[in-house]
């Protein structure tokens, strides 16, 4: 059986480490351990300023901790007690009644593609791109019209 204070202990270090240490507090700590392997003794740092730099790492390390953590209350209030307003995807909990809007290219984007004068360069594209070139609208019949899609994906 562990000590419950030993575990809770154990789980904020655990929490910690896996969210990386602060920058400033590794610093500290390198800087701190190379100039303990200084080649004189007069070169090192006594206990005295090694005690108070490692104290300075850690406590930048627990206020790096501190700032990862956000309260449930100001979730709340961040959110208006997490008000059906602020949703904006779906299946993420369980909620099917709102849709992520992703681009749609037409069905025939290939042909529409193989009409233009550049028709390689376009398919080598990725699918967002293309969808962005098609919002802007391409050239198609040697120049002779434009192709474009609306702001709702219809073709124009």
């Amino acid at each position: 059986m562990l000590d419950p204070k030993i575990k809770e202990e154990f789980d904020e270090n655990i929490f910690t480490l896996s969210k990386g240490p602060n920058q400033d507090s590794l610093e500290t700590f390198l800087d701190l351990a190379y100039q303990c392997l200084a080649e004189s003794q007069a070169q090192r740092p006594n206990i005295g300023i090694v005690v108070e730099k490692i104290k300075n790492a850690l406590q930048l390390q627990k206020n790096h901790k501190d700032n990862l953590q956000i309260s449930l209350e100001d979730i709340k209030l961040a959110t208006n007690d997490f008000s059906n307003n602020n949703h904006i995807g779906r299946g993420g909990f369980g909620r099917d009644d709102y849709a992520i809007w992703t681009p749609k290219l037409p069905h025939d984007y290939e042909e529409i593609f193989k009409m233009s004068k550049e028709s390689k360069k376009y398919l080598s594209k990725k699918k967002k791109d293309l969808h962005d070139m098609l919002s802007e609208g391409i050239l198609l019949q040697k120049g002779k019209v434009l192709f474009s899609l609306g702001d709702n994906d219809e073709m124009k």
